[in-house]
């Protein structure tokens, strides 16, 4: 499939299920927030970067937890939420909206297959820079790499790893999971004057004050408007630097290992005639 053919269905497709969120958060008065790339695509571009293949979301832990506890007919038939805690032998412990009407497996996560999917994140309190903040996220990301490496089939580049992934795949997945949810979650959201993604992709580079966050606040997005941080630029500076100026041209890639993608295929239907 060609490169532009292939960006374009995507964002299609994507765009229809963020549209779906959007709503589905506005009528149950579910904050969230456009996240990272999506951001800067916002931001930048009105829209999807061009060679971007996923969507980041972010929530407050409290709406978090509201849009984990909706009801599947709250949403259209053809959107799902999967993660750890209501679908088997996933190794995700952030929630994806998945489109069930399509197929996609990545590189490193063994049989695991679903349909494309949009991320949400968890935001969770934050102290201010100090010891006991410091030795907290130590602790939750060293729980988080070996809940990702029990659930990974990468094999490991050296002798050391391999034998501490050897190790943590002897542990029960349910017990990290117990004590990453656990170590995310103290201190409580209310209690804190920032905020922090502890499961995403850009370390303390995510820690923020909640007053950079602030109200939501609508952005133009390809042919609708969405929520993001009110602070927007202040946002995407912190992680991205000189946010308005695009990287090279050869970074100008799409990031995610897909193994297969089928737009058109149920992914329990291709699961089932894989059988």
């Amino acid at each position: 499939m060609e490169g532009s053919t292939f960006s374009e269905k995507m964002h299609r497709r994507l765009l229809a299920m963020l549209k779906e969120l959007h709503r589905i958060c506005v009528e149950n008065d579910i904050t969230y927030y456009i996240a990272c790339g999506t951001a800067l695509g916002a931001r930048r571009h009105r829209g999807f970067i061009p060679w971007d293949d996923d969507v980041d979301i972010a929530m407050p832990r409290p709406d978090f937890e509201r849009l984990a506890a909706l009801p599947q007919d709250r949403f259209p038939s053809f959107l799902e939420l999967r993660w750890y805690r209501n679908t088997e032998n996933s190794p995700f412990r952030f929630i994806k909206v998945v489109d069930n009407r399509t197929t996609l497996k990545e590189a490193g996560y063994g049989d695991y297959i679903e349909g494309i999917y949009i991320d949400i994140f968890p935001l969770d309190g934050a102290r201010p820079d100090s010891f006991w903040e410091k030795l907290r996220r130590k602790k939750t990301r060293t729980l988080y790499l070996m809940v990702m490496t029990k659930c990974s089939s990468i094999r490991k580049s050296t002798a050391f790893k391999r034998l501490a992934a050897k190790f943590v795949k002897l542990l029960s997945l349910d017990m990290l999971s117990g004590l990453l949810e656990k170590a995310l979650m103290d201190p409580l959201y209310e209690s804190c004057p920032m905020v922090a993604d502890y499961v995403g992709a850009w370390g303390e580079r995510e820690t923020m004050d909640k007053r950079v966050l602030g109200k939501p606040t609508l952005y133009a997005f390809e042919d609708t408007e969405l929520y993001g941080p009110e602070h927007m630029d202040e946002y995407l500076t912190n992680l991205y630097g000189d946010f308005m100026v695009p990287p090279p041209v050869e970074q100008q890639v799409f990031r995610h290992n897909y193994l297969f993608l089928d737009f058109d295929t149920p992914f329990r239907e291709y699961k089932e005639d894989r059988k």
